[in-house]
């Protein structure tokens, strides 16, 4: 004679169904968050580091296999940037090469020269090589060194190594602002070569005459165990790596 369901039964059914819904729902999640497909990375930047194309790159081709993911960015100096990874305040950070990470994971991106920068006027404007040698006793501009204690020391290590000790002039506030003091006539200054992107007017930029020092950049993470989502932005940054140093290669 057939069964009805009474009021109260269809109320249950659609609560029983919500709770089925939202279980369902929630595995989904958790197999996402397993893969590394879904969650959120706060990822931190060297502020000279930032500018590197191959870093665009690598965040760009994540982002497209891994849509879900959310990237919470922070701009700081390598120093911090370290700090907050090893307190766990950032899950990783890109970092300019030789920094003292402690106990951090370091997976090697990609290297690149440094270049001169001088003012439009300047008697070596016109060259595009330049030997240190040439620009003993002009004023260098540099970050203070807290900023990035590996960029300072290799910059001056490379006047040094050209047989000229470096006269240190002004501090700009941070290293992509060096161009903008160049331009306002208060000396020259080295840069990684990736800050040339940065078209300040007044200002030229050119190669090292010699042996032009490389500057690293890595990305930084506390050791194993790593979550799911880190774990495939390493393998993002390892392919970036292998395919910058098989172009360099084909370059050769």
């Amino acid at each position: 004679r057939g069964i009805e369901l009474t009021e109260a039964g269809r109320r249950l059914r659609e609560d029983a169904q919500q709770v089925l819904d939202a279980a369902e729902q929630a595995l989904s999640h958790a197999q996402s968050a397993a893969r590394g497909v879904s969650g959120r990375i706060r990822l931190g930047f060297a502020t000279s580091a930032v500018f590197h194309a191959q870093i665009a790159m690598t965040l760009r081709d994540y982002r497209s296999r891994y849509p879900q993911v959310e990237l919470a960015p922070h701009e700081s100096d390598s120093p911090s940037l370290v700090e907050a990874v090893h307190d766990g305040r950032l899950d990783a950070a890109f970092l300019r090469l030789p920094v003292e990470t402690g106990e951090l994971q370091l997976e090697k991106m990609v290297d690149e020269p440094m270049r001169v920068v001088l003012p439009v006027g300047h008697r070596l404007a016109s060259c595009d090589q330049i030997d240190l040698a040439e620009l003993a006793g002009e004023p260098l501009i540099l970050s203070p060194r807290w900023t990035g204690p590996a960029l300072y020391d290799a910059i001056l290590d490379t006047f040094r190594q050209a047989g000229i000790e470096p006269l240190l002039g002004q501090e700009s506030p941070q290293v992509p602002t060096c161009a903008n003091m160049v331009a306002g006539g208060f000396g020259i200054s080295l840069v990684p070569e990736s800050i040339c992107q940065v078209r300040s007017e007044g200002v030229s930029y050119h190669a090292i005459k010699g042996l032009s020092p490389q500057l690293g950049i890595a990305l930084a993470t506390r050791r194993n165990p790593l979550a799911p989502t880190l774990r495939n932005l390493i393998l993002r940054v390892r392919a970036e790596h292998q395919r910058h140093e098989a172009a360099g290669l084909a370059a050769d």
